[in-house]
């Protein structure tokens, strides 16, 4: 083992990755934004880190329900305004219709979107199909 490696404690490496991991998912950015640069104090990398989370985009997540089937969004997107989460609703929509639609005869797909903090928009498509003439014509 080399001298001075950190190898010879393990639970000081396990424990530094699970702190970076936590400050991870508490401020949605990588680790190594939040830990400070070689010769930055912690006040500057403090303040560095508050402009960025300042200037990050929303992240909005979009939960599917296909009649009652519902699959929860744990990844989500970052987009700019609300203009750009209906259409992304919009889009999530078609493709859920262009996957389940075909061989339905009625179907209730929706969109069910939220931010880190509430819900924001939901989309709804209802489907109905109605045959006309009788089978066999």
């Amino acid at each position: 083992m080399e001298r001075g490696s950190l190898a010879a404690f393990p639970g000081i490496i396990s424990r530094r990755s699970q702190r970076l991991s936590y400050l991870n998912r508490i401020f949605n950015m990588p680790a190594w934004d939040l830990v400070p640069a070689f010769g930055e104090s912690q006040t500057q990398a403090g303040t560095q880190m508050a402009l960025q989370r300042s200037e990050r985009m929303p992240h909005y997540f979009f939960d599917t329900r296909n009649d009652d089937d519902f699959i929860e969004d744990d990844v989500g997107l970052e987009l700019p305004d609300l203009k750009a989460v209906k259409e992304q609703a919009a889009l999530s929509l078609a493709e859920l219709a262009r996957d389940v639609l075909p061989g339905s005869m009625k179907r209730t797909l929706t969109v069910e979107v939220r931010d880190e903090r509430q819900p924001v928009m939901v989309a709804k498509l209802l489907f109905e199909a109605i045959i006309l003439v009788p089978s066999g014509q």
